[in-house]
């Protein structure tokens, strides 16, 4: 299913820079000072984690952190799913994630949906738990599941060749409808409909309610390319899709929601395609851009999403974790040589990191983040800046003006980089 291997690629690439260690619960924040207010950025306040943290995001009040662990051949799944504070960093609730199919062939996805009634969901293999997000308890499962969509109207979701519309916080069946086929991509919520996208490149938008087909488009290729991502950003239906053969490119089709009209297609060349497959199911929003990463290049496309053009390609970049925007600058990790070198030499993660860097959204252009010295003392206003560091962003770019990062030894960090005015 398109779904389960987008997500199994992503979760390839991430794989990349974890090891194995013990699964285990977020110690208290530490008493380390605070920048002053006026400086930006500005360390909020820095937790010590056990296991392998990768911070996911904000999930309304809550930030959600993953602990991870790494199985034979790379492949890598969740154990923990950690619920903070992101105000202080305090544990509000810890689950455990049982990976009961242990398969490397089989595909998981670390996904998680805000939905009615505060419900945090999360699926593996083909069975979706939706779990509460006061609690972490488990609310309902669903079995045979392939991909999970919030809707205003319900939890919509595919498989058995059916769509099926469930109530969120019961899990009991709304609607069910027969589709064709299997998605290959989909459901996304657009609207007041879902968009799905059925084998041979026909794109429909359904009523999850009634079942019908309000608008339907052939995506030109699509019954030979593969597959990358379906996603609804900032009103723009966006469909990626990898042409066929090893000297073809890429594609990334943009609908609108109301009526499917076609706004515009990006066509990537050959000699610039994303390397591998996966890249095109990390595709996500960052405003008014779409941001398409390329792991494996360590190239960044930056998309406009009201005219299809590319605004900035950067290279030399960290990817694994996508990139995170706060107003003007967009947040990613910079390559480092040395880093590279340690891993592959079998250091732990925890023992290298990587500099976090800055991007200009409107052209690019990069440069590290300082930190001041707290140094204190009569040379205190000569105190160097100390190069900010890390080794994950947030798998969901968070939605207020802290970025949430883990550096070295664990150490999950709140970072204050822009104004809370108006939050």
């Amino acid at each position: 299913m398109g779904s389960k291997a987008r997500a199994a690629a992503c979760a390839t690439l991430l794989g990349s820079v974890l090891v194995a260690a013990l699964a285990g619960c977020p110690r208290g924040p530490s008493d380390m000072a605070r920048a002053d207010r006026g400086e930006l950025p500005a360390v909020q306040w820095r937790i010590q984690l056990e296991g392998e943290p990768w911070p996911y995001g904000l999930l309304g009040d809550v930030l959600l952190v993953w602990n991870m662990r790494k199985a034979e051949r790379g492949f890598v799944y969740p154990i923990q799913l950690m619920a903070l504070s992101p105000q202080d960093g305090k544990s509000l609730w810890t689950t455990p994630v049982r990976p009961w199919l242990r398969e490397t062939s089989v595909p998981w996805s670390i996904s998680l949906a805000s939905m009615e009634g505060t419900i945090g969901t999360w699926e593996k293999g083909d069975v979706f738990r939706a779990l509460r997000l006061t609690d972490g308890q488990d609310a309902w499962s669903l079995p045979r599941s392939r991909e999970v969509a919030s809707h205003k109207r319900g939890l919509v979701t595919a498989g058995a060749g059916a769509l099926w519309l469930l109530s969120p916080s019961q899990g009991r069946t709304l609607a069910r409808h027969r589709l064709p086929a299997d998605p290959v991509l989909g459901p996304v919520a657009i609207g007041n409909a879902v968009a799905i996208v059925l084998p041979g490149g026909r794109l429909q938008a359904l009523d999850p309610g009634s079942g019908k087909v309000i608008w339907e488009r052939a995506l030109q290729g699509g019954d030979r390319a593969e597959p990358g991502a379906l996603l609804s950003a900032g009103g723009v239906l966006l469909v990626a899709l990898r042409e066929p053969g090893p000297e073809a490119g890429a594609r990334l089709f943009a609908f609108g929601h109301e009526g499917g009209t076609s706004l515009w297609e990006a066509r990537v060349p050959a000699s610039e395609r994303p390397s591998s497959p996966g890249a095109l199911s990390c595709i996500h929003q960052a405003g008014d851009l779409a941001l398409w990463p390329d792991p494996q290049k360590r190239c960044l496309r930056a998309i406009e999403l009201a005219t299809g053009r590319e605004r900035f390609r950067t290279c030399g970049l960290r990817l694994e974790s996508p990139a995170s925007r706060h107003g003007d600058v967009i947040y990613t990790l910079g390559a480092d040589p040395k880093a590279e070198a340690a891993l592959k030499r079998g250091d732990p993660w925890y023992s290298v990191d990587y500099p976090v860097l800055k991007l200009e959204a409107g052209g690019g252009g990069t440069a590290p983040i300082f930190l001041k010295s707290r140094r204190k003392g009569k040379n205190a206003k000569d105190a160097p800046l100390r190069q900010l560091r890390a080794l994950r962003l947030p798998w969901a770019a968070p939605t207020s003006s802290v970025l949430f990062l883990v550096g070295r030894n664990r150490f999950l960090t709140a970072l204050q980089v822009g104004s809370s005015e108006g939050q």
